[in-house]
């Protein structure tokens, strides 16, 4: 990106010099510094830009087919959520995750990825809630996890299948399934990989924010990434 930068400045500075001879390195040294010093700031606007471009694209590829999906599907605009369903903070942040849904739902797709790393009930309750979105309810098996936190184990993970009327032999055999359990594996690695070091975690357009935060400092992060966006 620099490079390009540079080398077309240097074709218009080498164009409008009209000189008949061949540029020396000290010619050559000298239209760079020049075009550095007085275009320092479109340089940082095209590093920034093209690092952002990265973020989004490292982003994108924490989520598949697999991954449980809410909001806008086509959006340029992804929210990811890192959560464990042990955690108290985690649960906290689900009102204000909730009302950020309603309102940017047609703008902003969502995305939840498990990160279990408080305890075995947190792995048993990811794999719970995957088996549940292999029937279509993850959404619905998710807000419960949340509401019943207090209670997690394997008597609440049947009762809740059996409430949102899953196929609950599917749902046990998904539970103890390989493909789940790669699943849950993947997103934890995913995890890692964002650099995820406490729960809650979130990365909005390529951008990380952490911990149970007010809605004003996620909208601002969603209203920052819609106008950029807008400008493309």
């Amino acid at each position: 990106m620099i490079r390009k930068l540079i080398l077309s400045a240097f074709a218009i500075a080498s164009s409008s010099a009209a000189v008949a001879e061949d540029f020396s390195k000290a010619d050559i040294e000298k239209i760079v510094q020049e075009y550095i010093q007085n275009n320092g700031g479109v340089i940082a606007s095209s590093v920034d830009g093209y690092l952002a471009d990265q973020r989004r694209v490292a982003a994108a590829q924490y989520v598949n087919d697999d991954t449980p999906i809410s909001g806008n599907p086509d959006s340029e605009i992804l929210f990811i959520e890192f959560s464990d369903y042990r955690c108290g903070y985690c649960r906290r942040v689900q009102e204000t995750i909730a009302d950020l849904r309603e309102k940017y739902g047609d703008k902003v797709k969502f995305a939840f990825k498990n990160m279990p790393i408080l305890s075995e009930e947190s792995r048993a309750a990811a794999l719970a809630v995957l088996a549940a979105n292999k029937q279509g309810k993850f959404w619905e098996y998710h807000v419960k996890l949340w509401e019943n936190q207090p209670r997690l184990g394997e008597e609440l993970f049947v009762e809740l299948a059996k409430e949102l009327k899953l196929d609950v032999e599917k749902f046990n055999a998904d539970r103890e399934s390989q493909e789940l359990f790669e699943q849950a594996q993947r997103d934890f690695m995913d995890g890692q990989e964002a650099g995820v070091q406490g729960t809650p975690h979130f990365v909005i357009d390529g951008n990380a924010l952490s911990g149970a935060q007010p809605v004003e400092n996620f909208e601002r992060a969603i209203e920052a990434a819609i106008a950029e966006h807008s400008k493309k």
